[in-house]
């Protein structure tokens, strides 16, 4: 980029509104503030990408399902191998569609996140730099730096690449359901029982695992900030021989977070174990209604078809595949959630 369009950028990046309100309020919104035409032209293909990655993926079952099906009855060698030939088509044409899509959703994405975190952090330097001087005797000058860092970051990441997975995880979960639903709704219903208990599973660990990494930054944010002022006055802190004053603030910023974790690492743990036993439970349901189903030759309610092996095996993984996705939801919408914060 030349200096003409670094000048340019700098003007209009100058000319947008960047001073909220003592009350103002964020919003996702909000983050793309600094966003140009074109970068909503890739928000649009990274839309558009992510969707039809994710809504792709449950195809791979219905072919893996209808090549086991192909199994059943007196099927010579040659149809067996027939058959074979046709689901390995398929699922290459998918993995095409599967990689151009990523490509594109992931490029696009995480060049507008890159963009806009570059711009909040001119205009947070820049707020910094024209800040009163008594703002700065509330707080401890050596942590902004971190803290400049770590919420442009958040940024970059809830526009970016946490955006990509959010997205192609909602495709994938929204397709996983309308198929398993068309071919066993009575097998889906059974699946769905399990649907609280593994989503309130999964909610808990990340919870937990979020909860320790909020405490852990904040606690060594702090941490840093004592060690790193202790340093610049180094001479002074010797001099007055407050080495020890020094070293018990590092020491009691650091434990601050000992109670706080353990209490977040029962709810991980809680939350894990509900999670993955749900998870084992339903697909030892999947199995027995399944074989049960194709014992009474039970019809599905809407394709009005016979449940095969087929069909077993399709709901039962487009199912497991849906549950076991939900849980990359919810750290996304948590930082996306988080991220409004930074923006503000």
């Amino acid at each position: 980029m030349g200096k003409t369009e670094h000048m340019e950028e700098a003007d209009w990046l100058n000319s947008k509104d960047t001073k909220p309100g003592p009350n103002q309020k964020s919003s996702f919104r909000g983050l793309y503030t600094y966003a140009r035409p074109f970068d909503y032209f890739l928000i649009a293909i990274g839309c558009f990408s992510s969707l039809t990655m994710g809504a792709v993926q449950p195809l791979f079952y219905i072919f893996m399902g209808s090549f086991f099906g192909g199994m059943e009855g007196d099927k010579s060698v040659q149809e067996f191998y027939d058959n074979a030939k046709i689901v390995c088509y398929e699922l290459v044409a998918c993995a095409i569609i599967f990689a151009v899509t990523g490509y594109l959703s992931v490029m696009c994405f995480v060049n507008v996140g890159a963009k806009q975190a570059f711009y909040f952090r001119q205009q947070y330097f820049k707020s910094i730099m024209n800040s009163d001087p008594s703002w700065f005797d509330l707080r401890q000058v050596a942590e902004i730096p971190q803290s400049l860092a770590h919420e442009t970051l958040m940024i970059e990441r809830a526009t970016g690449d946490k955006l990509v997975i959010l997205l192609y995880t909602f495709g994938m979960i929204l397709s996983a359901f309308i198929i398993a639903i068309i071919e066993g709704t009575q097998m889906t219903l059974f699946c769905l029982l399990f649907c609280p208990t593994i989503i309130g599973g999964f909610f808990l660990t990340n919870n937990g695992l979020e909860q320790n990494a909020k405490i852990v930054d904040t606690s060594y944010k702090k941490a840093s900030g004592i060690a790193e002022e202790a340093l610049e006055e180094i001479k002074t802190v010797t001099t007055l021989n407050g080495q020890k004053h020094e070293r018990q603030k590092y020491l009691e910023a650091i434990k601050e977070s000992q109670k706080s974790m353990f209490s977040a690492g029962l709810r991980t743990g809680l939350g894990t174990a509900l999670g993955m036993c749900s998870f084992v439970v339903m697909n030892g349901v999947a199995f027995i209604i399944g074989a049960w189903f194709i014992n009474k030759n039970e019809y599905d309610w809407v394709l009005n078809e016979p449940y095969d092996v087929t069909k077993t095996i399709t709901v039962m993984w487009v199912s497991l595949m849906a549950f076991d996705n939900i849980s990359l939801c919810v750290p996304c919408i948590m930082l996306i959630t988080h991220s409004h914060n930074s923006g503000r």
